[in-house]
């Protein structure tokens, strides 16, 4: 059974433990491509925006986090189970003393290799939603799982990605069974405007790197560009453009604090700026300071 001990106070966690076992587990994250993290008492970061290239799969066992994914708010609470895709961007705004949760991390690598469709793969009620309650049976089902896939996760064995595989299918049965069951699961009709923000939000984790013009994103969306806007607009008090900014600069502030292997040339080119004198100019617009000048601060 999943524990966290005594309760803490978030800050001073951060400052004794140093980084976030999300970001400590990078490099198991990728060779194994399953890594199960127990006694997670806070997200990756404190009020700043995060966005991880894994799947999440949150299920909080004590205490409540505040946060905003993708721009909205969002509670998570205890025996609430949440899917946070890659590339979306989530920051906490405020955690109780007491919160404890397990996180299944899923690279999208191993996801590829897998026939996994819900609730991993475009899912849009886990986009616009990510997370649900579960009752007392369905909470303890899925401990005894992610039990399971942290055992399996961990065998020195030819055998284990299969039976990894075959785990995981289990795991996404019982998700997507469980969320059909749930409480809210008659309110999950999302409206023509929510369906639109949400694929646009999918739309820019896949071609940020591509392009920052709310004209293309418009026209993926088969949409004009001021009808487009004015429903972004609507939905999120935010310009389109402003949305796609926010974006980019959080991405770009992740890899500045996390990734401190790579220079700033080379994460301008994973951003998809040519010259790195665009990007610091982009950056500098939309925080007043250059990337350099944020890298050090974070130090």
């Amino acid at each position: 059974m999943y524990f966290c001990g005594k309760k803490v106070d978030f800050m001073n966690d951060v400052i004794k433990k140093g980084p976030h076992p999300l970001l400590q587990n990078a490099l198991r994250i990728k060779t194994n491509g399953v890594v199960v993290l127990k006694n997670i008492t806070s997200l990756p970061t404190f009020s700043k925006p995060y966005a991880s290239s894994d799947y999440l799969v949150c299920l909080c066992h004590s205490g409540r986090l505040y946060a905003h994914y993708d721009m909205q708010p969002v509670t998570f609470v205890e025996r609430d189970i949440a899917i946070i895709y890659p590339n979306h961007i989530i920051s906490t705004d405020k955690v109780s003393s007491d919160y404890c949760a397990t996180l299944l991390v899923i690279s999208d690598d191993f996801l590829k290799k897998t026939s996994l469709v819900a609730p991993f793969k475009n899912n849009m009620t886990f986009k616009v939603q990510p997370s649900f309650n579960l009752n007392e049976n369905q909470y303890k089902e899925l401990c005894s799982m992610l039990d399971s896939i942290h055992f399996i996760s961990e065998l020195d064995s030819s055998q284990r990605s299969t039976i990894l595989y075959l785990q995981m299918e289990v795991f996404a049965f019982l998700i997507d069974a469980f969320r059909s069951q749930s409480r809210d699961a008659d309110n999950l009709k999302f409206t023509h405007n929510q369906k639109i923000v949400a694929r646009f939000y999918e739309e820019i984790t896949i071609h940020y790197q591509e392009s920052r013009e709310v004209s293309f994103y418009a026209h993926l969306l088969c949409l004009s560009p001021k009808y487009f806007g004015a429903i972004v607009k609507q939905a999120t008090g935010m310009s389109a453009g402003e949305c796609i900014e926010k974006y980019v600069i959080t991405v770009a502030k992740t890899l500045l604090r996390t990734r401190n292997e790579l220079t700033i040339q080379q994460i301008s080119e994973r951003l998809g700026f040519e010259v790195q004198a665009d990007f610091s100019r982009y950056f500098k617009r939309a925080t007043n300071m250059s990337p350099k000048e944020y890298r050090m601060q974070q130090e």
